[in-house]
């Protein structure tokens, strides 16, 4: 594959679901297709932030949301201690969710580009000299 990771967040992966969001086409096209070039990651903090926010999704379509994601070439990234610990210290420069700080400390780690929904996370991949898409 070609070209660094791309990380999601729960926004992103909401977005690919909901046709009403912001990004669904962008998202569905971009998953598509792109997956042969790219390797595609979601930290399992950011999986469970998406979980919780797509449990009616998942009640009214009777589809599994990891299954999805599976079908999409999605990885699911376990966080190691290094990654823990990147997470932690961006507390100390942000006023981020967990969920968000893990977000961006795989980015860090797997110096990939990072995709959001949340202006607040993309000014901070910025900050931090990730490449970051804002859908």
């Amino acid at each position: 594959m070609s070209g660094p990771p791309g990380v999601l967040d729960a926004g992103v992966v909401l977005a690919r679901l909901d046709p009403r969001r912001r990004g669904h086409a962008e998202m569905q096209r971009l998953l598509a297709t792109d997956r042969r070039h790219r390797r595609w990651l979601i930290s399992s903090v950011n999986l469970a932030e998406a979980l919780q926010h797509a449990r009616d999704w998942d009640r009214t379509t009777g589809a599994d949301l990891v299954s999805v994601l599976s079908a999409l070439g999605v990885e699911v990234d376990a966080p190691d201690a290094v990654t823990a610990r990147r997470a932690a210290a961006l507390a100390d420069e942000s006023n981020l969710s967990l969920a968000d700080r893990f977000l961006l400390a795989t980015a860090l780690r797997e110096a990939a580009r990072l995709w959001t929904t949340d202006a607040v996370v993309a000014r901070m991949a910025r900050r931090l000299k990730l490449a970051v898409t804002r859908v």
